[in-house]
């Protein structure tokens, strides 16, 4: 859903955000702010792509900024890593000059309860909502999630600043997403836009210079939880089929020659794979489900969630933490094999070869 803002006043000095002095926006520059759903990080990462898609590929005239709110899980009330907004504590601004320090230094800490406020009274998009200091009007324009172009570049064409939620974009009532043209186009979006932080490629590089580095790296993500093929719903994941194709792969290039590089939400699946290939398999240290716990858990708005990161506290944001690290080593890979997840369909626009298992 979308929401336009009335316009801003110049930003003619400085501005303040958690103690930095932030340059101000040119007054010709003009935003979209792509805020949070109650999804995955991963899936939040593939619909803010299929936004800057639409965004680039129907040359509309905005700086997008991700706002990550309180609307997922991901969020922690005291920040993480210097950063304010869960979409910062792992990657850097979308743009290089303009961050979340922008959105605050304007709204201030306002701006995470009115982001909150905005998407409780859009739940149903009736009215206008007044908001204090510089934000005057919030004018809801559909109740639909997926928002046509014709409608969104009408609606923001007159404003400095806009939101959008992350969403699935149509042209013409199509999924933009769905088009060839958009999904050639996703490897260079994400070369640009999707770049964890450097203490995050720090954690990357440690593993892969000690362990990987020299060798051909056969990635492989199982996802387990509340995917689709986890045990809970009554269907086991394929270790038969995983172990088939990394063992073709072993013996094409070598044993000896390779590692295998494991990402996984699932302990069980790391064991499973230590019994069948012990030294040969690398994995990161992260946070995990444990088999046998609950399997479903609910989002800061009720959608479903994997309940081993929904218990409060800092886990949600150490596990997001742990997905951009393995999400990155992944990238790395000479070959990926995965099951359907957001976190490996992202991988994979940056590895030469996959498997889909």
């Amino acid at each position: 859903m979308l929401v336009a803002i009335h316009r801003l006043p110049d930003l003619v000095c400085p501005l303040q955000a958690s103690g930095n002095v932030i340059q101000p926006l040119e007054p010709h520059r003009r935003l979209l702010i792509i805020q949070e759903r109650d999804v995955g990080l991963f899936s939040m990462v593939l619909q803010i792509l299929n936004t800057l898609s639409l965004l680039e590929t129907q040359q509309i005239d905005r700086i997008p900024v991700v706002i990550m709110g309180r609307g997922i899980t991901y969020f922690h009330e005291e920040g993480h890593e210097g950063r304010r907004t869960a979409w910062e504590y792992y990657f850097e601004p979308l743009m290089a000059d303009v961050s979340e320090n922008h959105v605050l230094a304007v709204l201030g800490e306002q701006a995470l309860e009115l982001l909150a406020s905005k998407r409780k009274h859009l739940e149903h998009a009736r009215g206008a909502i007044e908001f204090p200091q510089h934000l005057q009007l919030l004018t809801p324009l559909t109740t639909c999630d997926r928002l046509n172009l014709v409608e969104l570049n009408n609606l923001v064409r007159s404003y400095d600043w806009a939101w959008t939620e992350s969403f699935n974009p149509t042209v013409d009532g199509k999924s933009h997403a769905g088009s060839g043209d958009a999904v050639n186009n996703y490897s260079s979006l994400v070369q640009r836009y999707i770049r964890p932080r450097e203490c995050i490629q720090k954690k990357v590089c440690k593993l892969f210079d000690s362990r990987l580095r020299g060798f051909h790296v056969i990635g492989v993500h199982v996802r387990g939880t509340d995917g689709h093929n986890a045990p809970a719903r009554g269907i086991e994941i394929p270790f038969d089929r995983y172990f088939g194709e990394i063992e073709r792969r072993l013996a094409m290039v070598g044993r000896e020659a390779c590692r295998i590089l494991l990402a996984t939400d699932e302990q069980y699946v790391v064991s499973r794979f230590e019994e069948r290939f012990g030294d040969f398999l690398v994995y990161y240290d992260a946070v995990r489900n444990i088999d046998g716990e609950q399997v479903f858990g609910a989002g800061p708005t009720g959608q479903v969630m994997p309940a081993y990161i929904t218990k409060g506290g800092t886990t949600a944001v150490q596990n997001g933490e742990d997905a951009v690290v393995e999400y990155a080593l992944l990238c790395k890979s000479d070959l990926l094999i995965h099951n359907l997840s957001s976190l490996s369909l992202t991988a994979r626009l940056s590895v030469p070869a996959f498997i889909q298992i």
